[in-house]
């Protein structure tokens, strides 16, 4: 597009070459991620420019991408804040054909390809694994029948730290560990007995915990070492916590669409939120009482905070004082941990998203406030699902813009 004098320039070279003072003052009106993912596409200077002292990154809530199956280049994801669908995550190539099934801050993403991708959704890097480690991998990964499928992978830390390890819930609902900087790589790998099967797992001030299936489920993982320096799972030590929830209803497990349970870290304390009676959720903090004695504290406020649940990541994340009001804060965001089918009833409060149904009868995605069951120690929720999908939507955590 050519400039109002006559000259060549794009677009976006007209907005790049804008005075420094100009374009923070600009750059400090965009409230919206929404307007910041547009100014961004028209200004290449703004990044450089946000990390001097003429600006600063505005911090993003995180985003839901629609469906995380492979093959797509490009993902719908629904902005919270703005309360948009924008097709606007371009997939690296060494990720496009993995179904995504983790997020860490900054854009990080893990894609359940073989060998398993971890790159960044935003500036396309991958530092995670060298050629050698995926090599070894793949290897690893494609024997004894595909044996490591993996459900869920969190990190301990920055994906790209040295000290980072990945623990993974795999589809034997098994443990899988490894870590970054190891030279060659591999998955250590711990099955349990049925009743011990995983649900979730969390790591909380780098110690990893797990969720059992059933009652008596909170366990702490001691890791190791092995002779090539990749962790491995030495002890697991099942809490014993004064108020169990063997003498509880609330905690029995229930295999139905209605009821989930995650654990979380919280402000450096470990929290489990229950979903044991639709729509309501409960937060129990884990806590040392009188004598040591571990006990589950109700947690009846998140403060200026709000709480983003789902399968894949879980995460607690502050609300700035200029939120454009689609995320709030002492608010918990979820998604729905299964797909309704297309036969199933949709509750009469529940709105689909804008633009997010797919052309062709297939997917459709809805959003349902169920902020007015808040109250009596409850924090009021919001759930996002599809009808007629194979995978939920999944929580990703862009950079600061």
């Amino acid at each position: 597009m050519a400039g109002g004098d006559g000259s060549n320039e794009t677009a976006a070279e007209q907005w790049s070459s804008l005075p420094n003072d100009l374009l923070s003052t600009l750059y400090a009106r965009l409230a919206s991620p929404d307007d910041r993912v547009r100014f961004a596409a028209v200004c290449t200077s703004w990044r450089a420019l946000a990390l001097t002292d003429a600006g600063s990154p505005r911090p993003v809530l995180p985003w839901l991408m629609l469906d995380p199956r492979g093959g797509d280049k490009t993902k719908r994801v629904y902005i919270p804040e703005d309360g948009i669908v924008l097709q606007a995550v371009q997939i690296p190539s060494e990720a496009a054909d993995g179904r995504f099934i983790a997020g860490y801050e900054g854009g990080w993403v893990v894609s359940s390809d073989v060998p398993l991708g971890i790159v960044n959704l935003f500036s396309g890097i991958e530092e995670v694994y060298s050629s050698e480690q995926r090599r070894i991998i793949r290897a690893q990964q494609s024997t004894a029948g595909n044996q490591l499928v993996m459900q869920k992978v969190i990190f301990s830390a920055a994906p790209t730290s040295g000290g980072c390890i990945l623990a993974a819930i795999t589809d034997k609902h098994g443990l899988a560990l490894s870590r970054a900087g190891c030279p060659e790589g591999r998955w250590t790998t711990q099955e349990f007995h049925a009743e011990e099967r995983l649900t979730d797992i969390a790591f909380c001030k780098g110690e990893l915990y797990g969720l059992m299936r059933y009652r008596d489920c909170l366990v702490k993982f001691e890791i190791g070492v092995n002779e090539h320096g990749a962790p491995v799972l030495t002890a697991v030590h099942r809490l014993c916590i004064a108020n169990s929830p063997n003498s509880c209803d609330l905690y029995t497990f229930r295999d139905t669409d209605n009821y989930a349970r995650y654990i979380v870290e919280l402000c450096g304390k470990l929290v489990m939120a229950v979903r044991h009676n639709w729509p309501a959720f409960t937060l129990l903090q884990l806590v040392h009482a009188d004598g040591g004695r571990l006990m589950w504290a109700n947690i009846v406020s998140l403060g200026d905070y709000a709480l983003f649940l789902g399968w894949t990541c879980s995460k607690l994340v502050h609300v700035p004082e200029d939120s454009r009001g689609g995320v709030k804060k002492n608010h918990i965001y979820y998604t729905r941990h299964r797909c309704l089918r297309r036969d199933d009833k949709i509750p009469s409060n529940a709105k689909v998203l804008p633009t997010s149904s797919i052309d062709g009868g297939g997917r459709v995605y809805y959003k349902q406030d169920n902020s007015v069951y808040g109250g009596g120690g409850r924090i009021p929720s919001v759930e996002y699902y599809v009808k007629g999908g194979v995978c939920p939507p999944i929580w990703i955590f862009p950079p600061d813009m």
